[in-house]
């Protein structure tokens, strides 16, 4: 990397940019105009300076922290950090969390199926119809689902107990063939818990 030299002048101007009150992003596209040189290399030489703002403290995660997320890995992000904060943790980014989750081998999708909660698409495949027909069995009041709130696009929270009612109480609408069998018997002998 070639080393890009700075004057005493221009040092000054950069010491000015990050220590005045008013410092923000504007503050640096001037330098960079002023000066001719990017904002990267800017960003660079104040920290050589040591003029830049401190970054907020890395918190590591805590045993009681991993086993909550390992508990809790079916419901949403905004759901786990506020669990996490309530119980006195620090309050973590959504990608802190998802990335935790990863490095930890958890996958929210699965763990969702683990506890006994689908969305409608996997409905749809575990009874081999298309989700229209799953839309038509909500509509029509035969299964009860709950409609997610912590995402944006229109998605059910569909738990192993409605699907088991269903199963029980509309038998004649359901076509037994079409479904997978094995999650069949695990969802009838309760050996999947609804939530």
């Amino acid at each position: 990397m070639k080393r890009i030299n700075f004057t005493e002048q221009e040092d000054k101007l950069i010491i000015q940019a990050y220590q005045s009150q008013s410092y923000n992003l504007g503050s640096v596209t001037k330098l960079k105009k002023l000066l001719g040189k990017t904002s990267g290399t800017i960003h660079r030489r104040a920290s050589e300076l040591g003029v830049v703002p401190e970054h907020r403290k890395l918190h590591p995660w805590q045993d009681w922290q991993c086993q909550l997320l390992e508990d809790n890995a079916h419901k949403s992000l905004v759901a786990i950090n506020a669990m996490l904060v309530r119980r006195g943790a620090p309050n973590r980014s959504l990608v802190a969390i998802r990335a935790q989750m990863q490095d930890m081998g958890l996958k929210s999708r699965q763990s969702r199926i683990d506890a006994g909660v689908y969305c409608l698409g996997q409905v749809a495949t575990l009874f081999g119809v298309t989700n229209d027909r799953i839309k038509r069995y909500i509509t029509d009041g035969m299964l009860a689902a709950k409609k997610r709130t912590d995402i944006t696009d229109l998605e059910y929270q569909i738990t192993a107990a409605d699907l088991r009612r269903l199963l029980i109480n509309h038998t004649h609408e359901i076509n037994f063939a079409k479904i997978d069998k094995y999650w069949l018997v695990d969802v009838l002998t309760n050996a999947i818990k609804g939530v």
